[in-house]
């Protein structure tokens, strides 16, 4: 479960970093650096917080913010799932 919410900040790391304007590769950064829930949980509220700073932006893409959304809404059914 720790995986994919550090999958799920990689999504909005790489996705707010687009809708910004730089191009980049899909990494596994954060997903690969969890070792525990506390980790996980800081991931994931950097990215947020991340996401949240390009969003204000006026120049941001929000095309790409919305691809980040679908695809952490994607992740949040595989979650409900895991929770069951």
């Amino acid at each position: 479960f720790q995986q994919l919410v550090a999958h799920v900040a990689d999504g909005h790391a790489y996705f707010s970093t687009r809708a910004a304007g730089k191009k980049v590769d899909w990494t596994t950064q954060h997903e690969g650096a969890v070792r525990n829930k506390t980790d996980a949980l800081r991931s994931l509220r950097e990215t947020v917080e991340q996401c949240a700073a390009v969003s204000s932006s006026p120049a941001a893409d929000l095309s790409e913010l919305v691809a980040g959304l679908a695809h952490a809404n994607l992740h949040y059914g595989n979650m409900i799932v895991y929770l069951r």
